[in-house]
C-alpha cells in the first residue's frame, strides 16, 4: 500500500461578457495553480506565481493552463449550455510544451483533444458553480439537480442543496450528493477499464446574493469499490482491486 496525499489549488477568473433573455456568455481564465504533494520517495511543491519552483510532470499540465481561457454559455439556474474556444485552448496547451510540428505533437493533440472536448469541458465547469433552483427559496428550503461529473471515469451525482441561512448580502448554502459511477468500460493507458464505484459528498457553500457567485466553499468526499481492469493483449487474465478516493 502506498499512501499519496496530493493538494492542487487552481486560480481562475470568471468574466460576463454578455447578457441575454437566455443567460451569460461568460470566460473563464486561469490566473496561477500550485501542486503540493507528499510520497513514500518524498515531498514536492511548486507555484507558478513562484518563478523558484519547477513543476514536474503532473503539475506541468495544469502550469500549461495558466493564462489560457475559453468560453461558455451558461443559463440562469448555473447550467451550462455550451462551450466554445476548447480547441484554442488545447492549441496554448501545445505551445507551452514547445513541441515541433510532427508525429509526437499531433499525438499530444489527439490526447488533449479527449480530455478537455466540449463535454468534458461543461463536466469541469459544473463542478465550478452551483445550480440554482427555478423558484425563490427562503431559509429551510431545498432543491436538487442531478448531474455527471469527472473525466474519463464519470460519476453520477445526485445533489440535494439547503438553504442554512442568509446574511447580510450571503447565503449559507448545505449540500449532500450520492455518487455512483457508470459502470461503463472506458480507456486508459491502452486498457479497457471498469470503475464500480460509490460514495458520498458533503459541504457547504457561500453564496453572493447580488451576483450569484460562489464566494467560499468546502466540501468532503468519500467513494471506494472496485476497479477491474479487462483481459487484454497485455494483460490476459485482467486484474482487479479496490480504490478509494
Amino acid at each position: 500500500e502506498q499512501n499519496i496525499e496530493k493538494h492542487i489549488t487552481l486560480g481562475y477568473s470568471l468574466t460576463v461578457e454578455d447578457v441575454s433573455g437566455k443567460g451569460y456568455d461568460m470566460r473563464n481564465t486561469y490566473d496561477r495553480v500550485s501542486v503540493d504533494q507528499k510520497t513514500p520517495q518524498g515531498s514536492s511543491s511548486c507555484d507558478s506565481s513562484d518563478p523558484n519552483t519547477e513543476p514536474d510532470a503532473i503539475a506541468k499540465l495544469f502550469a500549461a493552463q495558466v493564462g489560457k481561457s475559453f468560453g461558455y454559455e451558461m443559463n440562469k439556474r448555473g447550467e451550462v449550455l455550451s462551450v466554445s474556444g476548447t480547441e484554442e485552448f488545447i492549441d496554448g496547451i501545445i505551445a507551452y510544451y514547445e513541441i515541433p510540428e510532427g508525429a509526437q505533437r499531433e499525438e499530444m493533440k489527439k490526447t488533449l483533444a479527449d480530455q478537455f472536448n466540449d463535454e468534458t469541458m461543461t463536466k469541469q465547469i459544473a463542478q465550478l458553480v452551483t445550480t440554482y433552483p427555478d423558484k425563490e427559496v427562503s431559509v429551510g428550503d431545498c432543491w436538487s439537480h442531478s448531474s455527471v461529473v469527472g473525466q474519463g471515469m464519470s460519476m453520477n451525482m445526485e445533489t440535494t442543496y439547503t438553504v442554512k441561512e442568509i446574511i447580510s448580502k450571503q447565503a449559507m448554502i448545505t449540500m449532500k450528493s450520492t455518487i455512483q459511477t457508470s459502470d461503463e468500460p472506458i480507456m486508459q493507458g491502452g486498457m479497457e477499464m471498469v470503475y464500480s464505484l460509490k460514495g458520498d459528498q458533503s459541504g457547504e457553500i457561500i453564496i453572493d446574493l447580488k451576483t450569484g457567485m460562489v464566494v467560499e466553499s468546502q466540501v468532503s468526499q468519500k467513494v471506494s469499490g472496485m476497479v477491474d481492469m479487462l483481459p487484454s493483449e497485455q494483460l490476459p487474465d485482467g486484474m482487479n482491486g479496490s480504490m478509494t478516493i
